[in-house]
């Protein structure tokens, strides 16, 4: 008998990840999460046995799910890659205690969760949380171009990697194209330049790239074969999956879920996709940001404008203010709809669609976004890109 369920899970996980003495990666952040533990365990994959390289499967990240992952060592498991997520202050505090990390991995900080943290600072030192409960002598891979996480790991006492774009660091991105819906750029590691191509979308995807990278240096793996391995990287449904419709437009599903700061670099992918016709984003809601869901709702829409959307169909109680912040940022009023029912926004897209236009899809979870793309789907013959269906 336990008094309490969850924290007896917890205890039994820490317990059996003791008995295995291999490097355990762990993964946070505000955004890029999953897709940075998918793109380290393709490259631990690709030079590793597959069988011998463990990760939490879709998103079990929180105090139920990454247990659940790590009960799931067994002794043919080298390695081993976990997400976590957080709602609520402490939680990633219990996870990094359970797990245990040999290497942690921030992706950045930013403004998810906002109702269950309270603040930004809440957000800062929630997902700080994980450098500051590993042992010392562990390595820490920090993002060079997020000041809070910089700012953490000047004087945090671990190993420190870092990775980035803008400023200075050990694996850094130079030289930086967006391509036909890829992106190439060439990566200074280890004192070497290497090219690196990636078929996703989306700036952000090159922090996700940089963070497998400075990874797969701590584990010393083959570098040649992790390139190989994040050039045939592809993102995971609903995950700026790219589908081309029959007239030759993109549509671009991004519909698993939403927060400001994921809301914000995938309008910036849009507006660097490279197509030269309309763009046009099709957003709902960004949930669990309480007070200040008006305000980052508002921002979104300025953003937008900053982009130079071409269109916007918003859905969702904050709907109007997006709508309020394009419109103070240069979007005209007549290029701005709320809609309700998807069969009709995707009528209306549908009817004025040209063969250079791009249509991003994307909002939280709940707000149901893949039912737009459903219907565009069922309206036109589509192909995922690089594969006809």
């Amino acid at each position: 008998m336990v008094s309490n369920t969850l924290v007896a899970l917890g205890d039994i996980a820490h317990y059996w990840r003791t008995k295995f003495n291999i490097p355990v990666i762990a993964i946070t952040g505000s955004s890029g999460k999953t897709t940075t533990k998918e793109m380290i365990y393709t490259a631990c994959s690709a030079c590793l046995p597959k069988e011998s390289v463990l990760k939490s499967e879709g998103n079990f990240n929180n105090l139920i799910g990454l247990p659940l992952s790590l009960l799931s060592l067994r002794k043919e498991h080298k390695v081993a890659i976990v997400e976590m997520g957080t709602n609520s202050i402490g939680e990633i505090e219990r996870l990094a205690k359970i797990a245990l990390p040999t290497i942690g991995v921030i992706t950045n900080i930013g403004s998810a969760h906002m109702e269950g943290l309270g603040s930004a600072e809440g957000i800062r030192c929630e997902k700080l949380s994980l450098f500051a409960n590993m042992a010392k002598e562990k390595t820490i891979v920090v993002n060079k171009d997020d000041e809070h996480i910089t700012h953490y790991a000047k004087n945090s006492g671990h190993k420190v990697i870092t990775f980035g774009i803008k400023n200075n660091a050990d694996i850094q991105a130079k030289k930086v194209s967006f391509v036909d819906g890829k992106i190439k750029f060439t990566v200074s590691a280890n004192g070497e330049d290497n090219s690196c191509c990636l078929s996703t979308l989306g700036e952000h995807n090159i922090y996700n790239a940089l963070a497998t990278i400075a990874t797969a240096i701590v584990l010393r793996l083959d570098l040649p074969k992790v390139f190989i391995a994040l050039s045939a990287y592809k993102n995971s449904k609903q995950r700026m999956t790219v589908m081309r419709l029959s007239n030759g437009s993109l549509l671009i599903d991004d519909t698993y879920n939403a927060n400001p700061d994921s809301m914000n670099v995938a309008l910036t992918a849009l507006k660097n996709i490279g197509n030269t016709g309309a763009k046009i984003a099709v957003l709902g809601d960004m949930l669990e940001l309480g007070k200040y869901s008006q305000k980052l709702h508002y921002a979104v829409g300025v953003h937008a404008g900053e982009c130079g959307i071409s269109k916007l169909f918003l859905r969702g109680s904050y709907a109007q203010d997006v709508s309020d912040g394009a419109m103070n940022a240069g979007i005209r009023k007549e290029k701005i709809k709320i809609f309700n029912s998807a069969d009709r926004v995707a009528k209306e897209i549908a009817k004025d669609l040209n063969a250079n236009d791009c249509v991003l899809v994307k909002g939280s979870r709940s707000m149901k976004m893949e039912e737009v793309v459903d219907k565009l789907m069922n309206m036109r013959l589509i192909k995922e890109e690089g594969n006809n269906k």
